[in-house]
């Protein structure tokens, strides 16, 4: 009898993010997030993870000049230039 072990693939989660303005300029305390998809492969640069959210829908092809990537340690989060508040996150931090 033999057995077949097929390999993990890991996947990060897409998450939606709620956030509520802080006391400071340009402050955002998360107050909750969703998982709302996983990617297998996190893109490489920066602006692969822009457009990765752009092909996926999550955002729209004028929120490219709009928005940048911000590495927090835990997730790579998309957030706005104008004020930092964060709108969508790749948590890098776990896998599933």
């Amino acid at each position: 009898m033999s057995y077949k072990i097929e390999p993990k693939i890991e996947k990060y989660k897409i998450l939606s993010i709620d956030a509520w303005a802080g006391p400071e300029p340009f402050s955002w305390d998360w107050n909750n997030w969703h998982t709302v998809g996983t990617v297998a492969e996190i893109p490489k640069t920066n602006d692969a993870i822009i457009q990765f959210f752009i092909d996926e829908g999550y955002l729209k092809p004028t929120a490219k000049e709009k928005v940048y990537v911000d590495d927090d340690q835990y997730n790579y989060v998309i957030k706005v230039k104008k004020d930092d508040c964060p709108l969508w996150a790749i948590e890098y931090g776990s896998q599933l």
